[in-house]
């Protein structure tokens, strides 16, 4: 795709998107026509599904006192008040943190009056550029390019743009984005991303665009699409790479098992502190654990399977690891990769007989992983093997239910 294919790109990402429900932060826009909701809206939709979006709205702003939905309104209710009102969205409880503290922040840096630019819009609680943008352009109606990963993804596959991050993309459609077009790029290309070019298998199949697309053949996957964020301790031993390919071998494993594709996993790299946060939020318990498993319905246009993320914790692998027998940090947080994607498939460990039953089974694909260290992304070489106990001897903490955990 060329800049001057722009016009003719959007007219046809501009019927597609009328031929479907429109993003809920555009809902929103339309049924309130205030800047407030639709920036609140926005902080709550990151990493959720637009109908868990509507619904956490819908409650939230049932709250308010006037006709609109206000910052006083925030005020009154408490940070454990917001959480139980937008539950089940993403990351809910970082969320209501973030919008209790909103009320605060406008008055002292805006006089309680919310900016209309983005980089002011920047310095106020759980706000990035992409909800920032968002807010600009749906809210405010003025000029602003929204990038979020759907955005990314497909300027990068049409070849309008070659970069790595959503950062740099918006600053690439900056320089060669016609502005007239600034306020409804990104609400085409979510709604086309949702429901046809997804991440994972897009329907390319009577796509209106395919002949713009410079990389329709390397868009459909060979297997489960994997990532690995955080960061990763050297004296776990292992690199990102290694990671990846276990988690993407453990998820071929987990899936012949029960005979479900998995689609997408997402492995997230935590310290004790960071494992603390999710938990609570995910699982309403306190303190740090080994693993975490948050599982996700396919997203409009995607194909029925498997998604979800596994937060393992690096510093419990460090220090869990030396109280085994011939075990090591790296053996310890594949395990904890391992367990996390089992229980993606619907496995659980309610019982001690459970537990150990997924235990060995998690053993035997470790053992099965092809280690070679020379290579980028294998491993060390030798089969893991332990003599000790406890490695098959469960925490009691880990008998108690996990409502995360994706029953397919």
């Amino acid at each position: 795709m060329k800049i001057g294919d722009i016009p003719e790109v959007d007219l046809a990402l501009k019927k597609e998107f009328k031929a479907h429900s429109a993003p809920i932060i555009e809902l929103i826009e339309a049924q309130t026509h205030d800047p407030f909701c639709v920036l609140v809206g926005t902080i709550l939709s990151a990493r959720t599904k637009d109908a868990c979006t509507a619904g956490a709205v819908r409650r939230l702003f049932a709250k308010a006192k006037g006709a609109c939905f206000a910052p006083e309104d925030l005020e009154r209710l408490t940070a454990k008040e917001i959480e139980k009102l937008i539950f089940p969205v993403g990351f809910y409880h970082d969320k209501a943190r973030h919008l209790k503290a909103l009320p605060k922040v406008l008055k002292e840096k805006f006089g309680g009056v919310l900016p209309n630019t983005v980089e002011e819009l920047c310095e106020l609680p759980g706000v990035g550029r992409k909800t920032a943008n968002l807010t600009v352009a749906v809210g405010f109606d003025l000029p602003a390019i929204c990038v979020d990963v759907h955005v990314h993804r497909i300027c990068n596959r049409l070849g309008l743009i070659k970069t790595k991050t959503p950062f740099d993309t918006e600053m690439a459609l900056r320089k060669i984005l016609p502005v007239k077009y600034w306020k409804t790029w990104n609400s085409h290309l979510v709604s086309f991303g949702q429901t046809r070019c997804a991440p994972v298998r897009p329907k390319c199949d009577g796509c209106p665009i395919f002949s713009f697309c410079t990389v329709p053949s390397k868009c459909e996957p060979k297997g489960t699409e994997v990532t690995v964020d955080g960061r990763l301790p050297k004296s776990i031993g292992l690199t990102k790479a290694q990671i990846k390919r276990a988690a993407e071998f453990f998820s071929v494993q987990s899936s012949a098992r029960v005979d479900i594709p998995f689609r997408s996993v997402a492995v997230v790299l935590q310290d004790d502190a960071s494992s603390a946060e999710v938990h609570l939020a995910v699982n309403g318990a306190e303190g740090p654990t080994d693993a975490i498993t948050q599982g996700y319905d396919p997203m409009p246009g995607e194909e029925k399977g498997v998604y979800g993320e596994v937060y393992v914790n690096c510093d419990r692998a460090l220090k869990a690891a030396p109280k085994r027998s011939g075990w090591s940090p790296a053996k310890e947080l594949l395990l904890y990769v391992a367990h996390g994607i089992d229980h993606l498939s619907g496995a659980d460990d309610f019982s001690p007989k459970d537990y150990q039953a997924m235990r060995r089974r998690e053993l035997s694909w470790i053992s099965a992983l092809t280690l070679d260290t020379s290579r980028r992304g294998a491993y060390p070489q030798g089969a893991v093997t332990t003599t000790d106990s406890s490695v098959l001897t469960p925490d009691p903490s880990s008998l108690t239910p996990d409502p995360s955990v994706l029953t397919p």
